[in-house]
């Protein structure tokens, strides 16, 4: 998606980072990002299944790391060009382990602020 606007000159430089993009997206998710999205905990963040253990399905982690990997590439891919590549690699990490998952975590978990079927929102009638 980012070669179409950088140009020839830094099309091997992209490859590259996609793949490390890829790999760090991964480690963060698998780290604690997981965890922060769908583990139990309060509503702004969860607090368990770190480094996936004692997760119910793992089908479920792979699903939304590849949301995860899918939305840091999207996310950043704004400023691949703008950045340096170290810069780069530590934004992926910060989105991929902080950012999206307690994001998700606030609409997809039963226990998240934005969840529609949060008892504590208010109804409009």
């Amino acid at each position: 998606m980012e070669g179409v606007d950088a140009g020839a000159v830094n099309d091997f430089f992209l490859i590259i980072c996609g793949i490390w993009v890829m790999f760090i997206t991964l480690m963060a998710y698998w780290l604690h990002g997981y965890a922060f999205a769908f583990g139990e905990g309060s509503g702004f963040i969860g607090s368990k299944y770190f480094l996936t253990l004692g997760s119910p399905n793992l089908c479920h982690f792979f699903f939304n790391y590849a949301r995860c990997a899918v939305a840091t590439t999207v996310a950043l891919g704004a400023v691949i060009e703008r950045t340096e590549p170290i810069g780069y690699l530590i934004s992926s990490y910060v989105f991929a382990g902080f950012v999206y998952p307690i994001a998700s975590h606030w609409v997809w978990d039963v226990h998240g602020f934005f969840n529609p079927l949060q008892s504590k929102l208010p109804v409009q009638v």
